[in-house]
């Protein structure tokens, strides 16, 4: 379709998007929200603080899981609402 090759022009021309959100289990409100609103081609990852490449040193904020919108190797400052996102 149309929409899926802009996210792979995208992808190509600004790198890919990941989403990586620390959270305490799989029940995590901002981890679904992140799952829902990433394009197409995104990763998403969700866990503890270091249990995967991704989500190294970074942890959650202020006991709120928090989520970190990366592309390549460069993340903006974390967010710990689905508004945020």
């Amino acid at each position: 379709s149309g929409g899926h090759w802009l996210a792979v022009a995208e992808a190509a021309v600004r790198g890919p998007i990941q989403i990586a959100v620390a959270c305490e289990g799989p029940d995590s409100e901002l981890l679904a929200a992140a799952r829902a609103l990433a394009p197409g081609g995104a990763g998403v990852v969700g866990g503890a603080t270091d249990s995967s490449e991704l989500l190294r040193d970074r942890p959650r904020v202020g006991g709120a899981d928090a989520a970190y919108v990366c592309r390549g190797r460069v993340c903006d400052l974390p967010v710990t609402t689905v508004a945020g996102l």
